[in-house]
């Protein structure tokens, strides 16, 4: 099975409040680890058509499987055009070798 060009660099982020020196928290970006993705926004096209569920996702994205990595909705993907909160994670046909990510673009 082959997912096409994985093209996209992307980086994986958990957020996490953090107290600075005067004693006010803020939300803190920490980089989980940085891979090339698949990336495709969302059309017409009857593979769309059946993820009619999660009707508030804008793009799927497609990377290889990350053996000592959890990837998890808790989590952010910064891309090249944006901030993407993640909505569903799927490990391809449950072979370990590539994973799908659903994803809505931050406005």
């Amino acid at each position: 099975m082959a997912l096409g060009r994985l093209d996209t660099p992307i980086t994986f982020t958990l957020l996490s409040k953090e107290k600075d020196e005067e004693g006010f928290s803020n939300m803190v970006s920490h980089p989980i680890a940085c891979v090339r993705a698949y990336k495709e926004d969302k059309n017409t096209t009857e593979k769309w058509a059946n993820k009619a569920l999660l009707e508030d996702v804008t793009t799927l994205f497609q990377i290889r499987y990350l053996p000592n990595t959890k990837i998890t909705t808790d989590m952010q993907i910064e891309c090249f055009d944006g901030t993407y909160d993640i909505k569903s994670v799927e490990n391809i046909k449950g072979k370990n070798m590539y994973i799908q990510i659903l994803a809505k673009k931050k406005v």
